[in-house]
């Protein structure tokens, strides 16, 4: 009996061992294994979501670069030409807004002013209908945190804002709905800069976003702001009780969860209160790591544990079972000897081997051994047979959810892919190549990368023609090995022109006219238009036997492709119009310059003529009468103003033509200034004008420069001082500004000049106020001379002056200083 308590007592230690052991590991494989499921079943959850986040921001970039917002903001910045422009380019925007909406299902799409907070353009779609909101109807909104945060952005970024309920007028709208808001900026280009305008915001159903959750029997899904508010929840009492200043977000239930999620722990989170597990995944929207979407995954810790509880009660059943046979087991090995025991073992191994029948004869205890052993057996076959049937069950489930994945993958390899392609196309669209060229490496790159395209059996680009009223074939795929080809010109009155012309997008046509070896033919194929705001100039057309997808993919694909070499073709035709302007004008500029060289001298010598036979008869005039003396004086007068005025004609059109050069010598700086006040002495005593040379701190005596284009500049200054002050005085000065400058200025105190007009006097045909033009003369070249002769001479002119208290016109050189002081 002793014998048989300590073998019953070992067994029962080592059952319990390798039970609890068994127990204990397959406990922690099993939460391990569902634990990787759950958070699996998440990463593709927040991955959808993040997917579809991604996409609303293309396509907000995408709307703030269209040529129709471009086009509106343009207007809108004062440069329509009419009122019909502003309503033309809005028209077009709240179309083109439209389509993207019934594509694209968003709730609604603006622009709002970034000056103004006013809506600019809102369009709106309701269930299926789309509306385009009054004017009278828009709203301000520059009080809204999303336009206060869009106002920060620059470039091309993009503010995502929370998802709270949409509000009308401040008031939430019933039915509630979601929202969302995608912001982007949108700019006015110029010549030189970029210039703020203002915004598109799009405002996205969110209940599109928050349905991508999936639930199970296993675990609860939610969805919750940044603060921990919440958007979506199994219990619908708990859902946007922030938006009514309700203090129930997740935040407040979990508050330990929430604060290792913020402090950016790990994902997996145990709720020891509430006895459950939470996976919490952040999906931030925008630069700022504080703004997100949380998604979370709730498991009660009691369904993860169901398993491994069932898995327990099994080991402690059987293994109670066995320590009762093999206490029996013992007892009879002892008391019957071994010979039973050995008949026993041989029939047990040889039903192990080929599923035979225990039988022996004996004593009740042999029998009750045998019948242990047999029902233990069918126990450990059906054990085995339930392992079997679950692992096929499992392998089943793994190959669907490989299938599944492999699915999903697949879908996000091909849009990928088709983003690639789009954004590679685009690329190519605003490289500087020519539109032959460009069409070619376009198509021959399409029929590389979209493998449905290598069964094309022929292509074809034709341009539009709005001239000759047709469109013109400009590219062929392959004219050498295809017998199929198209007319070299389709006229716009076509029958089939005519019905391509009505579409807008990509499509797949039956009908497509062709020529089989010079003969009339029909062929099936794709058309993409190729548009200019809205306008088609030209198509692709691809032939192919037939439709290569039902599902509308092809279509949405080679739509995009049509959009892009719109941008392309467009941008190559605009150029062109613009070199051919550029060029017409600069052929214009020339034949002026060039007629203005050639009339001032053809006039310039005849009119030296009659100033020196007029001035010789003024001065051997002693028998001339006092009105003839007046009218010659007169004629003199008139003949040097004009001889002036055809000096500065010629000097200016030399400028323009880069034929004025200089002549350097050098010359003694003070000679030249008292020659100018004693060449303006006489006019000034005429007019009672006192006139004055200053010399400031000169470093220099001699200096090598232009003598006779600086004396025409100071001239220049001298006599316009002189000529608009009726008293007062002339002040001629110069002074050495560092090495190699001067700065010459000449100040009067006559009318002076208006503020708007300082700005306009040195462009040429400039004058000042038109009273004293035609009191004084002058056709306002004079100063524009002085400017480009300012130029040559490495300096510059400038003003200062206010009116009716006088002006100081300034003029600076840079010169090289003689090396020998011939004053001395």
């Amino acid at each position: 009996m002793p014998l048989v308590l300590s073998t019953a007592l070992t067994l029962l230690v080592g059952l319990t061992v390798s039970g609890w052991y068994s127990y204990i590991t397959s406990k922690q494989l099993l939460l391990d294994g569902a634990i990787l499921t759950l958070k699996e079943s998440m990463e593709r959850q927040s991955n959808r979501i993040q997917y579809s986040i991604d996409s609303i921001v293309k396509d907000a970039r995408l709307i703030a670069q269209l040529d129709e917002v471009q086009g509106l903001i343009h207007t809108l910045a004062g440069e329509a030409d009419s009122e019909n422009d502003v309503n033309r380019w809005q028209y077009e925007v709240e179309h083109t807004f439209g389509t993207i909406l019934k594509t694209k299902d968003y709730l609604q799409i603006r622009v709002i002013s970034v000056e103004s907070g006013k809506e600019v353009v809102r369009v709106d779609r309701n269930e299926s209908v789309i509306v385009t909101v009054e004017e009278e109807a828009l709203q301000f909104k520059g009080g809204k945190q999303y336009f206060i945060e869009g106002k920060k952005l620059k470039g091309l970024n993009v503010y995502i804002s929370p998802i709270t309920l949409n509000r009308e007028y401040g008031v939430i709208q019933k039915p509630w709905i979601p929202t969302q808001r995608f912001v982007v900026p949108i700019y006015r280009s110029s010549d030189d800069e970029k210039h703020f305008f203002g915004l598109v915001v799009i405002n996205v159903d969110a209940k599109k976003l928050i349905s991508q959750l999936d639930e199970s029997d296993i675990f609860k899904m939610a969805m919750v702001n940044a603060s921990g508010g919440i958007l979506s929840h199994t219990d619908d009492s708990l859902e946007w009780g922030f938006e009514f200043g309700l203090n129930n977000g997740f935040d407040v239930q979990h508050p330990k969860v929430w604060g290792d999620a913020l402090a950016g722990n790990e994902s997996l989170h145990f709720d020891d209160i509430h006895d459950a597990l939470h996976i919490i995944k952040r999906i931030f929207i925008g630069e700022n790591k504080s703004s997100f979407i949380g998604v979370i995954m709730e498991v009660e810790y009691k369904n993860i544990q169901q398993k491994a509880n069932s898995l327990r009660n099994s080991i402690i059943i059987i293994s109670i079972f066995i320590v009762l046979i093999g206490v029996i087991f013992s007892a009879v090995i002892i008391l019957t000897l071994t010979r039973p025991l050995g008949i026993l073992k041989k029939q047990v191994s040889k039903a192990l081997e080929d599923d035979s029948e225990i039988s022996i004869s004996g004593s009740r205890e042999i029998n009750e051994l045998v019948n242990a052993f047999v029902i233990l057996l069918t126990k450990v076959r059906d054990r085995h047979d339930d392992v079997v049937t679950y692992n096929k069950k499992i392998e089943v489930m793994n190959n669907t959810l490989s299938d599944r994945v492999r699915m999903v993958t697949q879908d996000l390899s091909q849009s990928v892919g088709d983003e690639k392609l789009v954004s590679n196309l685009l690329a190519r669209a605003l490289e500087d190549t020519g539109q032959v060229e460009y069409l070619k490496s376009t198509i021959f790159y399409l029929f590389d990368n979209v493998f449905w395209l290598s069964k094309c059996r022929q292509s074809f680009v034709f341009l539009r023609d709005d001239l000759k009223g047709k469109f013109d074939i400009l590219m062929v795929m392959d004219e050498v090995a295809s017998r199929i080809s198209m007319p070299k010109e389709i006229p716009l009155s076509n029958e089939w022109m005519q019905a391509m012309l009505t579409e807008d997008c990509a499509y797949y046509d039956m009908q497509i006219p062709c020529l089989l070896e010079d003969k009339d033919a029909i062929f099936g194929g794709y058309i993409i238009p190729i548009l200019q705001s809205d306008r088609i100039i030209g198509f692709v057309c691809i032939l192919l036997d037939e439709e290569v997808e039902g599902d509308g993919k092809s279509i949405q694909l080679l739509d995009r492709v049509g959009h892009v070499l719109g941008v392309g073709v467009s941008r190559r035709i605009n150029e062109k119009q613009m070199l051919l302007a550029k060029d017409a004008a600069e052929r214009a500029n020339a034949a002026k310059n060039e007629f203005l060289s050639i009339m001032s001298h053809e006039i310039r010598t005849p009119m030296n003529s009659i100033i020196g036979f007029t001035k010789r008869v003024l001065n051997n005039g002693d028998n001339l009468t006092d009105r003839q003396e007046g009218a010659l004086t007169m004629v003199s007068d008139s003949a040097d103003s004009l001889l002036e005025i055809i000096n500065d004609i010629l000097d200016y059109s030399k400028m323009e033509a880069g034929k004025l050069g200089l002549e350097e010598y050098p010359f003694l700086l003070l000679d030249m200034l008292r020659s100018q006040m004693l060449a303006f002495s006489d006019r000034a005593n005429e007019k009672g004008v006192v006139l004055r040379l200053e010399i400031g701190m000169l470093d220099v005596e001699t200096i090598r420069a232009d003598k006779l284009r600086m004396t025409q500049v100071l001239g220049n200054f001298l006599s316009n001082a002189i000529k608009f002050t009726e008293k007062g005085e002339v002040v001629l000065s110069v002074k050495s500004d560092g090495d190699n400058t001067l700065i010459f200025s000449v100040k009067d105190s006559g009318v002076g000049i208006r503020q708007g007009k300082i700005k306009e006097i040195f462009e040429p045909f400039t004058q000042g106020e038109s009273f004293e033009t035609r009191k004084h003369g002058g056709t306002g070249l004079g100063l524009a001379v002085c400017h480009k002769l300012a130029q040559l001479m490495g300096g510059k002119v400038w003003v200062e002056s206010e009116e009716g208290k006088g002006s100081i016109f300034y003029f600076s050189v840079d010169l090289n200083v003689s090396g020998e002081d011939t004053s001395k």
